[in-house]
């Protein structure tokens, strides 16, 4: 919400003028900046292996989908002869 409300640089009705400046100051400063960058270099995706942020450990989310598929492949191969 305050994402979105930072992005648009419109002030909503319900936060009062004194704290939309206290907002403001405290986006532009060097600190937030920083932090800010910080969050998006974490969550980026790194050399097409999708993002390194929340994907069940070291293992990257893509890894995980294949490991999946072939899991599924093999079981139906030994339920159904299928493949």
């Amino acid at each position: 919400m305050f994402t979105d409300i930072r992005k648009h640089g419109k002030r909503p009705l319900w936060i009062g003028e004194d704290i939309w400046a206290e907002l403001n100051a405290a986006w532009g400063s060097e600190e937030y900046t920083r932090r800010d960058q910080n969050r998006q270099n974490r969550a980026s995706d790194v050399g097409g292996l999708g993002s390194f942020l929340h994907t069940g450990g070291s293992v990257p989310h893509t890894e995980h989908r294949r490991r999946l598929v072939m899991n599924f492949k093999y079981f139906l191969k030994l339920i159904f002869n299928l493949y």
